[in-house]
C-alpha cells in the first residue's frame, strides 16, 4: 500500500482504517469521511479518503496537540481539527487499542496532549447508506 500512498514503506509507523471528520476550527460542521485511512510517517499523520485520496497531510511540529475521549482521537492544529475515529468497524467496535497506539505514537512525536471534555456527536446513520461520495457534511451538534 506504501507506494499508492506515495511514501516508502520503511516511514510507515501506523497505517489503519477509520472514520474522521476534517473541519476548520470556529466553524459549524466539516467534511466527514467514511472508511478512510490514517497513515503516521517518522514526520506527519495524513489522512486519507477511501479512494485513497490524501484529505490532509500534518507535520508533527505543526500539531498543537491530541486528545483522545471516548471512541475518538482529536489532533488539532493552529487553523484545523481532524477528529478520528479508529478500526475496521469504528461505529460497532471499541477499538481503544488502535486509539492507543495512535495516540502513543503521535504524543511519542512530541505532540502535546490537550483536555477535552466530550466527543463530537456526528449522526452516523446518515453516512452508512452513501457508497459513491467521497466527503459528507457534518455537524457537531
Amino acid at each position: 500500500m506504501a507506494p499508492v500512498l506515495g511514501v516508502e514503506a520503511e516511514e510507515i509507523q501506523y497505517l489503519g482504517r477509520g472514520n474522521f471528520v476534517v473541519k476548520n476550527l470556529g466553524t459549524i460542521g466539516g467534511r466527514y469521511f467514511s472508511q478512510g485511512f490514517v497513515v503516521l510517517t517518522q514526520d506527519e499523520i495524513r489522512v486519507y479518503s477511501r479512494y485513497q485520496n490524501l484529505i490532509m497531510s500534518k507535520r508533527y511540529e505543526d500539531l498543537e496537540g491530541v486528545s483522545m475521549v471516548e471512541n475518538q482521537l482529536h489532533v488539532k492544529d493552529e487553523i484545523e481539527k481532524m477528529v478520528l475515529e479508529m478500526g475496521v468497524d469504528p461505529l460497532r467496535h471499541d477499538n481503544l487499542i488502535e486509539r492507543q497506539k495512535v495516540y502513543g505514537l503521535l504524543t511519542g512525536f512530541n505532540v502535546a496532549n490537550f483536555e477535552m471534555v466530550r466527543a463530537h456527536k456526528f449522526d452516523h446513520s446518515k453516512f452508512r447508506g452513501q457508497v459513491y461520495g467521497d466527503y459528507y457534511s457534518a455537524s457537531d451538534g
